[in-house]
């Protein structure tokens, strides 16, 4: 969040805890960096005290193309956008990344790879993707063994992202993803087979 712009991008499915992270993260930089953010969501989740937060209304003419020429204009430090859903989205938010904002949005997604193939398909260009994000996450809450609920997730950092590619779209051998992650908990015990064959 100390990131002066730069894209923050979180995948995985409904429940997965997405909107719970961007939250506590938005909570850090509001309350130990004081800057200035502002969040468009579909609808607005949790209302935050300090925060201008927009809910989109279709029918009163708010939606995410509108709210986000209004929102360039206030010039905030950190953007929290409820998700990506098509390319206009995409394209504005890869614009306000590279303007000097740091944003945070979810896109839909099985996997980090599946999140960088889903913005090319929205005529995101390959220098776009390297120069803006700056991370991508896909997640799951799992319950394990003992009950608990555990955030496993797999991330590709810019320094993946440039591998991916310069590297004929492999990722690098450190890279360990969603799936390997939930095999290690399964032979440690943490997770049962059933748990493991529902997320994998």
């Amino acid at each position: 969040m100390n990131k002066q712009q730069g894209l923050l991008l979180f995948s995985g499915p409904t429940g997965s805890g997405k909107s719970t992270l961007m939250y506590q993260m938005i909570l850090h930089a509001k309350e130990q960096l004081n800057v200035n953010i502002i969040t468009v969501e579909d609808p607005v989740e949790r209302l935050i005290e300090g925060i201008t937060q927009v809910s989109i209304n279709e029918k009163a003419g708010i939606n995410y193309a509108n709210s986000f020429k209004a929102i360039l204009r206030c010039d905030p430090d950190i953007i929290l956008i409820g998700e990506i859903r098509d390319a206009t989205i995409a394209k504005q938010v890869i614009h306000a990344s590279l303007s000097g904002h740091l944003v945070l949005s979810t896109i839909h997604s099985n996997n980090c790879k599946g999140a960088l193939c889903r913005l090319l398909e929205m005529g995101i260009s390959v220098q776009e993707l390297r120069q803006t994000i700056l991370s991508i996450i896909n997640q799951r809450l799992i319950v394990t063994s003992k009950e608990e609920r555990s955030l496993i997730y797999e991330q590709l950092t810019r320094e993946d992202i440039q591998f991916y590619f310069e590297n004929q779209l492999t990722l690098p051998n450190t890279f360990q993803n969603l799936s390997f992650k939930l095999h290690e908990m399964a032979k440690e015990g943490e997770i049962c087979e059933e748990t493991l064959n529902r997320y994998i």
